[in-house]
């Protein structure tokens, strides 16, 4: 039905009629950097969908293929640095 940048929608169609919307996604992952007992490491994002800047963990939408350990990594490096 649809096909987006990240996502895709179709229609699943069950036996007895009953039809579904159905999103695809790829997988993500979230990352929890704690620095010590005391510090974790979070992220201020505007939302606009959410009218708000929303205090986050550091995560992303897999790549084809990519490894959940590698996509944190990779994610966590992009958005904090570390």
């Amino acid at each position: 039905v649809h096909t987006g940048r990240k996502i895709q929608v179709a229609i699943d169609e069950e036996p007895g009629g009953v039809r579904r919307d159905v999103v695809i996604h790829p997988g993500a992952v979230a990352v929890l950097p704690l620095i010590d007992e005391k510090t974790v490491v979070l992220l201020r994002n505007v939302r606009p969908v959410v009218g708000e800047t929303l205090w986050e963990i550091p995560a992303g939408t897999l790549e084809p293929g990519e490894p959940v350990e590698e996509a944190g990594k990779r994610e966590l490096a992009e958005e904090t640095g570390y």
